[in-house]
């Protein structure tokens, strides 16, 4: 038993078992013929001299020792697997707790990257445009001070509206999962043409197209739509021009919803620096809804930004309706257009 229940080496320890088994039940079968061989050796199995007695006394003499050291050999092997289980067991209850502490800090890690991206989002947008709108009261403060007064209003707005999305976020990150309506990780494409009047009143040039049949694509499509296009109008605020005309353009086709977001470039009165974490951005907001981005710069001059979603139900492709201008009069055949890559 105890080389059963202890044995680390199972071959080995299976050998000596059976070896003892197999060397008492010879020496039981060796006592055993010596006293029937013997009629005064029998004498102490049978005092009556009788053999069928002396028979069953034998018999009985075997089937004792085959149940000695049967049950010790199979309740040694029992608790040896008894015992492999159990550590396997707790091996695997450790693995799990493992397991659990690697996903609750990716967990962690996820929403923090959440966190951050929403932050950027609502952060940069607002502090790119009062930076334009700063830097162009500077420069009109002496010759044209009302235009100033213009532009401070303009950063005025910009910061309070920056302030309202941020505690709008942070209240939805602290509630208990239920977002508000106007929470900024609600907005969708709805709020498009806002970014667009936005850099209007940034002092650039920006057009609105839409192709198509507008229809519900769903909070997180609409939401992912509205961040790509915040996102690029923020880079090109920040990197283009201050003469360089936005164009953005929402087009409705079967089965897919495209954003293009392009700008006629040039150099900006002071180069702005960035890590290109915006783009990344960008992609991964993209691929957490099937979606694909094309980002580069155009053979004519300037940056395009284009994303395409899949959505659920196709809808027809009727005639642009938009904001004016010469992009407004464009087919969404005509307007297909996929940026380079960077």
């Amino acid at each position: 038993y105890s080389l059963g229940a202890w044995g680390r080496n199972r071959r080995a320890s299976t050998l000596l078992r059976g070896a003892i088994i197999a060397g008492m039940l010879l020496w039981l079968f060796l006592d055993l013929g010596i006293r029937f061989a013997n009629p005064e050796l029998l004498l102490e199995y049978s005092p009556q001299s009788s053999v069928q007695s002396a028979v069953a006394i034998a018999i009985i003499n075997v089937f004792v020792n085959l149940l000695y050291f049967g049950a010790a050999y199979v309740f040694g092997e029992r608790a040896w697997t008894s015992a492999r289980e159990r550590a396997a067991l707790q091996a695997r209850t450790a693995e799990l707790a493992e397991e659990r502490e690697r996903s609750a800090r990716q967990a962690v890690v996820l929403e923090r990257l959440r966190i951050a991206r929403e932050l950027h989002d609502v952060v940069a947008h607002h502090v790119s445009v009062m930076g334009v709108q700063a830097g162009a009261a500077r420069r009109v403060l002496p010759s044209a001070p009302e235009r100033a007064v213009e532009a401070l209003s303009a950063v005025e707005e910009s910061a309070r509206r920056a302030v309202d999305d941020l505690q709008r976020m942070l209240g939805t990150l602290r509630s208990d999962g239920q977002e508000e309506e106007s929470a900024p990780s609600t907005l969708g494409v709805d709020g498009i043409p806002a970014l667009v009047e936005e850099a209007r009143k940034a002092g650039r040039t920006a057009t609105l197209s839409a192709f198509g049949e507008p229809r519900d694509v769903g909070g997180t499509v609409g939401n992912t739509l509205y961040r790509v296009a915040q996102e690029a109008i923020t880079n090109s605020i920040k990197h283009a021009a201050p003469t360089s005309a936005l164009d953005v353009r929402l087009r409705w086709l079967p089965g897919t919803v495209e954003l293009e977001v392009s700008d006629t470039g040039g150099r900006p009165v002071t180069p702005a620096r960035g890590a290109g974490l915006g783009l990344v951005g960008m992609r991964e907001r993209l691929n957490a809804v099937g979606g694909t981005l094309d980002s580069g710069p155009r053979r004519e001059g300037g940056y395009l930004v284009r994303a395409a979603v899949p959505t659920d139900e196709p809808a027809g492709v009727l005639p642009a309706t938009g904001s004016g201008g010469p992009a407004a009069a464009e087919t969404p055949a005509d307007a297909v257009r996929v940026g380079a890559a960077r």
